[in-house]
């Protein structure tokens, strides 16, 4: 069974040369740049702050998406078996 990806609205392309509708790959992507993005701007209000900024590293993005990976994996194991 295949079922047709449909885009949703609020997901926003992370360059303008990604073509419209998005892919789920791009739809993907675009949502870890976004999150990755987000983390460095919270990480630079809070050393405006004053306040203890966290090193956000290579490693600390790979784990996010290892995590990511396992947590699809179990979901999709769960709709196909159960």
């Amino acid at each position: 069974m295949c079922v047709q990806y449909i885009s949703p609205a609020n997901v926003v392309p992370i360059c303008d040369s990604i073509s419209q509708p998005l892919s789920h790959r791009d739809a993907v992507i675009s949502t870890f740049v976004f999150v990755h993005q987000t983390l460095h701007q919270a990480n630079a209000r809070v050393a405006r702050r004053g306040g203890r900024t966290m090193a956000i590293t290579p490693r600390h993005y790979l784990d996010f998406i290892n995590h990511y990976v396992t947590i699809f994996i179990s979901i999709v194991w769960y709709l196909l078996f159960y």
